[in-house]
């Protein structure tokens, strides 16, 4: 399966990006949930590590500064 982009508009959906299908062909639509604003999603996350111990402060910044690998994804 493989996202593209597209634009719905009065009841149609218009691709953005080619695609190799030939004939008539179903697909599945899938449509985004509204996201909360982007302020509004930091200031719920605001002051949520100010409660840490030194120690849980050291050892959260170290997992930070870790390079992340993903099973199936490779090295991020």
């Amino acid at each position: 399966m493989r996202a593209v982009k597209a634009v719905y508009e009065d009841g149609n959906v218009s691709l953005r990006e080619p695609v190799s299908l030939k004939g008539r062909h179903e697909v599945t639509v899938l449509i985004p949930e509204p996201r909360e604003d982007g302020i509004a999603a930091t200031m719920a996350c605001a002051g949520m590590l100010n409660d840490l111990t030194p120690e849980q402060q050291r050892k959260f910044d170290e997992a930070l500064s870790r390079k992340v690998w993903f099973s199936g994804r490779g090295d991020l």
